[in-house]
């Protein structure tokens, strides 16, 4: 059973990185096909094995990804299909409450996630920095005169990183690493200018109303009228279709679910590569 669980997670993952590359979205069949069937396999193996426990580590796996989702959902960092995807994969890789942390999988997922959605992510900024450089760097510019407040708490953090750096060094151990703990907040904010001129610049696309999908987000208001923060539905692609707008501006993303598919394969992997080292 835990055999055909992982590779119906692994098939799901690539169908649905196949999807997110193609179309920027994953469908909710897949979604809901993957969570039915995960909860499904876990109270088949419950059965088989006249046992609650396989059954409640799919439930036990599913609702904190789903608490995680809702989050990540509602404050639009992910959108819908992305966060449906994190709650099937938690289902069918599931939290077994009576192992420790370190040999669950769903904590190396989790771990694994972190790490390949930042290296990802930012091999995907850095694309598209090079590829739209003079129009970023001109909005990069922008955000710098503009961002006073984020400048001095970029500027707060370097100070705080220089006492601590020092204090380090001669109090603890005189080690010129710590020095480099002061290069740190330029970094992030190198970073949190570039990501933000990025996302205004090349996540920034006009389409036809006739083009609108469900769950887009629009990237700039309708004077008189309001519409979802959290991607459009139906009856409001109906209505922006019948206001007779030339075009609209919406706001389109990365396609994240490869990382998922990187994650899972790496949390596979890197607990035997840890065992190995550790013993």
């Amino acid at each position: 059973m835990i055999e055909i669980i992982f590779l119906l997670l692994l098939v799901g993952l690539v169908a649905a990185s196949y999807c997110d590359i193609k179309t920027r979205e994953v469908p909710d069949w897949l979604n809901f096909s993957l969570i039915f069937a995960g909860f499904g396999l876990r109270i088949i193996q419950s059965l088989a094995e006249a046992s609650w426990h396989p059954l409640l580590v799919g439930i036990t796996g599913f609702l904190p990804f789903l608490a995680l989702s809702l989050i990540l959902y509602y404050t639009r960092q992910w959108g819908g299909g992305d966060s449906k995807l994190l709650m099937a994969a938690g289902v069918l890789i599931g939290y077994d409450y009576a192992l420790p942390l370190m040999k669950n999988q769903m904590f190396w997922f989790l771990l694994s996630l972190l790490l390949a959605g930042a290296v990802y992510g930012l091999l995907f900024i850095f694309y598209f920095a090079v590829r739209d450089r003079k129009k970023v760097i001109l909005r990069a510019k922008e955000l710098f005169r503009q961002g006073k407040t984020w400048r001095w708490l970029f500027l707060s953090l370097e100070a705080l990183f220089l006492s601590f750096s020092f204090t380090a060094y001669f109090y603890l151990a005189k080690n010129l690493i710590f020095f480099s703990l002061i290069l740190l907040p330029p970094i992030f904010y190198f970073l949190f200018l570039l990501t933000k001129a990025v996302e205004e610049v090349s996540f920034i696309r006009e389409v036809k109303p006739e083009q609108l999908t469900e769950g887009d987000w629009l990237a700039e208001e309708i004077p008189g009228h309001k519409f979802s923060r959290l991607g459009l539905e139906k009856e409001e692609i109906r209505k922006l279709r019948n206001l007779g707008l030339h075009s609209v501006k919406i706001k389109t993303g990365i396609p994240f679910v490869p990382s998922f598919f990187l994650a899972y394969l790496l949390a596979y992997y890197v607990p035997l590569i840890f065992s190995q080292l550790i013993l």
